[in-house]
């Protein structure tokens, strides 16, 4: 078979084609061949896209079960880090409340937290497991822009993990005499409760589910520059099911704020002298595994005034 070229008629004289000999139809060129599918070949957007979740311009302190406003007035911003474009403002609360957390975790202590059942406090811890996972998506990329880490890590280890940690304690809120053989577990009280900002909302689970499933209630302290999954994890508090009085409490026992000079919280409250305590009851031969040193080398904030 011969193939003969010329020229393409109708004012396309600079392009040669390939002519078959025997058939006369032209071939396209081997350096102009495209396979073309249209657009079925595609990548479909990526649901993890940050356009696809939105997050609230400002965050108030989630104390007594609800969202309130600092006394103090103060807000920061929580900057992206890839970016450095600002995600929202969270505020940042003083003294007053730290006392005004401090009271209402200590109040749904005593009335009704503490008394609940082992087994009525894992129900909670459960349906806050199962929140996690509906809102795995979510809460992996609000990770992924608060902190940086990569969206595989915060999809595939963190989020799972986090999870996973309140399934686990959920299971161990009615057990409690079996992990201490001849002792009797006994909750302490309100646990201060610091959170650095490297694995933000997986160490939160793994200080906040143990507490509660003891039966103690919480004041969390985030790192200052990774807030934003504390405050999901707040909202998702909100959402538990169950009966007015116990829903509020199960939210009530868990309280969040950010003061600007977290170096200050020891001289907040005279039960802060129980922030280096475990918040299980542990052996008297057992090191305390919660350090009353706060996460980073102080806030930005502090560094600047």
């Amino acid at each position: 078979m011969k193939t003969t070229l010329k020229k393409s008629s109708r004012g396309k004289a600079a392009r040669l084609e390939l002519v078959s000999a025997n058939g006369g139809r032209a071939v396209v060129p081997l350096k102009e061949r495209r396979l073309n599918f249209g657009g079925k070949w595609d990548y479909a957007p990526a649901p993890e896209d940050s356009k696809n979740y939105v997050i609230a311009p400002r965050h108030e302190l989630f104390i007594n079960g609800k969202f309130v406003a600092p006394r103090s007035k103060k807000y920061f911003d929580s900057l992206n880090p890839a970016t450095e474009q600002k995600l929202t403002e969270i505020a940042a609360g003083n003294a007053a409340d730290v006392d005004n957390a401090v009271k209402s975790a200590r109040r749904a202590y005593e009335n009704v937290w503490s008394k609940m059942p082992g087994r009525e406090r894992g129900k909670y811890l459960y349906r806050i497991a199962r929140i996690i996972q509906e809102k795995a998506r979510e809460l992996a990329v609000l990770e992924t822009m608060d902190g940086g880490k990569t969206i595989k890590e915060s999809r595939d280890v963190d989020l799972p993990l986090v999870a996973a940690h309140f399934f686990y304690y959920a299971g161990w809120a009615d057990k409690l005499k079996y992990a201490f053989p001849g002792k009797t577990p006994q909750p302490l009280g309100v646990a201060g409760q610091i959170i650095p900002w490297n694995f933000p909302l997986l160490m939160a689970a793994w200080k906040i589910a143990p507490a509660l499933a003891c039966g103690n209630t919480v004041v969390l302290k985030p790192a200052e520059t990774t807030s934003v999954t504390a405050m999901a994890l707040s909202m998702c508090c909100l959402r538990l099911p169950g009966d007015e009085d116990s829903s509020r409490s199960m939210a009530q026992s868990l309280s969040t704020y950010h003061p600007c000079r977290p170096r200050r919280w020891r001289n907040y409250h005279p039960c802060s002298n129980q922030l280096p305590r475990f918040v299980t009851h542990r052996h008297p031969a057992a090191r305390p595994e919660m350090s009353a040193r706060p996460s980073g080398r102080g806030c930005r904030h502090c560094r600047a005034s």
